[in-house]
């Protein structure tokens, strides 16, 4: 198990740098759908659909939360911090990025 582990991070090690940083936004965009549809569960009490037909469904707040988050994460530089370093300044832009989103969405 532990050496498909390591075959397995290996290989994500070796991607380009490019495949690596579109890999972390769509791990981003599912956590963002993810966190979404919680919160609904939070409110309501209940496991909605996503789209249910209505004029206003859960998945018009998931586009509001890629549209408001992934953009600001990267124009703050959080995908190359967390890539280049991870010290006191990543942790600085990644508090950055998630002040802006949260006051934005």
């Amino acid at each position: 198990m532990f050496n498909q582990f390591q075959a397995f991070s290996q290989h994500l090690l070796e991607l380009p740098r490019v495949a690596k940083r579109l890999l972390v936004l769509t791990i981003d965009a599912c956590l963002c759908v993810l966190t979404v549809w919680c919160a609904f569960y939070l409110r309501l009490g209940e496991w909605i659909p996503l789209s249910d037909g209505a004029t206003w469904s859960p998945l018009h707040a998931v586009f509001v939360c890629l549209l408001c988050a992934l953009p600001i994460f990267v124009i703050n530089g959080f995908y190359r911090a967390i890539f280049r370093y991870s010290g006191w300044s990543a942790f600085i832009t990644i508090v950055k990025a998630i002040v802006a989103y949260s006051l934005i969405y």
